[in-house]
């Protein structure tokens, strides 16, 4: 269960590319801003490369094969009668704990010459 999105990580986004725009219109240079908001993140987040970031953390031992484990075939559909849906990837509380530490990745990528800003799915980058 994903719980209610308050506001406030949104306020701070506004607030961080509010601090860019002022800084740039004060050096007068451009300023572009760009929002993420990654749909359906934490069902598509890549395997492997949560994964290979355990990995890079030090994660050894047992733990790093019980979640390869917990990662395969997590997919369920609904049956009304003798009808079933289509089939849904099911997530669980340590879909979120994964997602994170994949997705803190994204901010290695970015050039230093960009500010970023990055609050669990939701992203900004400024240039």
């Amino acid at each position: 269960m994903r719980l209610p999105q308050t506001t406030q990580h949104y306020t701070d986004h506004l607030v961080r590319l509010e601090s860019f725009v002022r800084e740039a219109f004060a050096q007068r240079q451009h300023a572009v801003g760009v929002f993420f908001d990654l749909e359906k993140a934490y069902e598509s987040t890549w395997k492997f490369g949560i994964m290979r970031d355990l990995h890079n953390a030090g994660l050894r031992g047992r733990l790093p094969l019980f979640i390869e484990s917990f990662l395969k075939n997590r997919q369920f559909h609904v049956r009304l009668g003798s009808s079933y849906s289509d089939l849904f990837d099911q997530g669980s509380i340590l879909s979120d704990t994964l997602f994170g530490l994949k997705i803190n990745s994204i901010v290695k990528a970015i050039s230093p010459s960009v500010e970023c800003s990055l609050y669990v799915d939701d992203f900004l980058i400024c240039y």
